[in-house]
C-alpha cells in the first residue's frame, strides 16, 4: 500500500497539470471538477469497501483487475471520439 500511495502521490499532480493545460478558458471550473471527481470516486470506493462481502479479497482483486482493463479497452474509442473535437479546436486557434 505504501508503494501505491507513493505513486498516486507522484502521478496525481502531474495528471492534474496535464489536464488543466488542455483547458483554454474557465480553468477554475476545471480545477473544481477535478477535485469534485476525486472526492466522489473516494466516496463510492469507501461504500464498496464497507460492504460485507463473503470473499472480500476476491472482490477487491477482481475490481483491481477489471476496472483498469475496462478503461484500457475504452481508451481507443475515447481517443477517436475526442480527436475530431481537438482537430476542430486547433484549426480555429491562430498559430503564433
Amino acid at each position: 500500500m505504501g508503494i501505491v500511495a507513493f505513486f498516486c502521490g507522484m502521478s496525481r499532480p502531474l495528471s492534474n497539470n496535464l489536464t488543466l493545460e488542455q483547458v483554454h478558458s474557465d480553468i477554475g471550473s476545471a480545477s473544481s471538477f477535478i477535485v469534485f471527481y476525486q472526492f466522489m470516486v473516494g466516496a463510492v470506493c469507501m461504500r464498496v469497501v464497507t460492504i460485507s462481502w463473503r470473499a472480500p479479497t476476491t472482490v477487491f482483486g477482481l475490481l483491481a483487475f477489471l476496472l483498469p482493463t475496462a478503461v484500457l479497452l475504452m481508451w481507443p474509442g475515447l481517443l477517436r471520439l475526442l480527436s475530431p473535437a481537438e482537430q476542430a479546436s486547433t484549426k480555429r486557434r491562430p498559430t503564433p
